[in-house]
């Protein structure tokens, strides 16, 4: 009898090898995947953040980088990153946004390792593979800013503080402080996610009923809190009076348009795009609900966690700075999908249920949620197309489009946020105009006067004039569609100018 035991071990531990191996290699596939399709399309134009890192930060030496920092637009760790990617491979679109890139095929086996320590090994393969072609998750990797890092970190710092809890290793601690850290030096929001670690990890003490429990629990953590900070300290050190300087005494001059209200209505426009639809967004945010309620019923510290760390980035982004913008939420995109796999997994099990003959219940319960899943994941898929059909911001089309339309017969002007990157990194010679005298004085009964803006939004603060002008007298003759909210590239011919403006 024991022999017939000790053989069915044995099988059982093959199986169950065999069986992993097989996951790992669907893992393998999805990161693959998730490359090559972080890959297309990112070598086309660069929007205006991206710009503006290139030229005030990406083409600085990376001892420079260290020691210098120009403002919130700057992520350290990205710089460094981009700055040796240039250094290596020259100054390309792709070029700058390879460590994006790679931070964002990275997440594919991070949400995988997270999902299996809150949920099962099939959620877990779903979330990956949902990753692996979501939208906003594409879009942002091929964004040579810091923000998949930081989406990444987080996926990391709550997988190993999770392991922390729950195995009392001190090398998870190490691991949880450098994560942390780095993720804090591609970009401070990456704080708010250990901020609401402690205030989650915090709750789960208190709610603890064994003291003996409690007391065991809490050391390990505070060290892994501890050392995370000091890092983060060390790291930022060479110019911590600079990012004091900056944030207490510079405060942000866009409160008036980056409002919440606006951030609310980007956010829910954006993904209407990611989810295929309004229809879909509805659904999604049902579902989500679902999963919340799974979470809590089955990992109450992993919801805390997710709940807290958006809670807090809020409430910090209301009252900080007083300006919100959708990205700042972006790190929390592996926390949405795991509750949102788990939400779908929860409401197609009980439709199942509900809806089919008991004698189909168990075939049904274990297909319909993977088929569901499979829809998602294909509707998602389909609206990834978009980040390919645009780029960012079609600066470059508007040149091409000029000297083959316009030419030497007319007079081009730039106005707004346009003027700096086409004047400074295209270097191309456009006037800008910034007030009516100035495009009184630019026009000529010899040449038709063109102008060229993006963000009308923007320029109505600062350019009051020239955009009541353009709202009056220039009529669209072109308009370069980007995959960034509100970033077209217009080109409009000013038919007449109303001196009263």
């Amino acid at each position: 009898m024991s022999i017939k035991t000790n053989d069915n071990n044995i099988e059982d531990t093959e199986c169950m090898e065999e069986s992993h191996k097989i996951t790992w290699g669907w893992i393998l596939g999805l990161t693959l995947m998730a490359l090559l399709l972080r890959l297309i399309g990112s070598n086309s134009g660069l929007w205006l953040d991206e710009i503006y890192s290139v030229v005030n930060q990406f083409r600085f030496s990376p001892l420079q980088l260290l020691v210098t920092y120009v403002g919130d637009n700057q992520h350290p760790l990205y710089a460094l990153l981009a700055s040796v990617s240039i250094s290596v491979f020259g100054e390309q679109p792709w070029v700058v946004r390879f460590p994006a890139i790679i931070f964002g095929v990275a997440s594919i086996p991070a949400i995988y390792s997270l999902g299996r320590r809150v949920g099962d090994d099939k959620e877990a393969l779903l979330a990956a593979a949902l990753l692996a072609v979501s939208y906003h998750h594409v879009w942002f990797s091929q964004n040579a800013r810091g923000y998949s890092a930081i989406a990444l970190a987080a996926i990391l710092c709550t997988d190993r503080f999770l392991n922390l809890i729950s195995k009392k290793r001190q090398s998870d601690v190490f691991l949880f402080a450098i994560i942390v850290a780095l993720g804090c030096y591609a970009h401070l929001t990456m704080v708010f996610i250990v901020i609401g670690q402690f205030l989650a990890f915090l709750l789960w003490l208190l709610l603890l009923r064994d003291n003996d429990a409690r007391m065991n629990s809490w050391q390990l953590p505070i060290q892994a809190f501890v050392l995370s900070g000091l890092l983060t300290m060390a790291f930022y050190m060479p110019i911590l009076s600079q990012v004091v300087d900056y944030f207490v005494n510079k405060p942000s001059g866009m409160e008036e348009l980056s409002t919440h209200a606006w951030a609310l209505a980007e956010a829910l426009r954006s993904l209407e795009i990611g989810f295929g639809g309004g229809t879909f967004l509805l659904a999604g945010g049902l579902i989500t609900l679902v999963g919340v309620g799974s979470f809590y019923k089955r990992n109450k510290l992993a919801l805390a966690i997710f709940i807290s760390s958006i809670l807090v980035t809020f409430l910090v982004a209301f009252f900080a700075r007083g300006t919100m913008y959708p990205r700042f939420f972006f790190f929390l995109a592996g926390f949405f999908i795991l509750i949102g796999v788990r939400g779908v997994m929860v409401t197609t099990s009980f439709c199942a249920k509900f809806f089919f003959p008991r004698n189909q219940h168990h075939k049904v319960v274990q297909q319909l949620p993977l088929l569901v899943m499979l829809v998602i994941i294909l509707v998602s898929a389909f609206s990834m197309l978009r980040n390919y059909q645009y780029p960012k911001m079609n600066f470059e089309g508007a040149i091409e489009w000029l000297e083959t339309e316009v030419g030497q017969s007319g007079i081009i002007v730039t106005a707004g946020v346009a003027a700096w990157p086409y004047r400074v990194y295209y270097g191309v010679d456009w006037p800008e105009v910034k007030t009516a005298e100035d495009i009184d004085r630019l026009k000529s009964p010899d040449s038709q006067l063109w102008m060229v803006y993006t963000f009308r939004r923007y320029m109505q603060q600062s350019a009051p004039e020239v955009s009541a002008i353009i709202e009056r007298s220039c009529t669209e003759q072109k308009r370069f569609h980007g995959t960034l909210g509100g970033g077209d590239i217009v080109v409009c011919r000013l038919d007449f100018v109303d001196k009263r403006s």
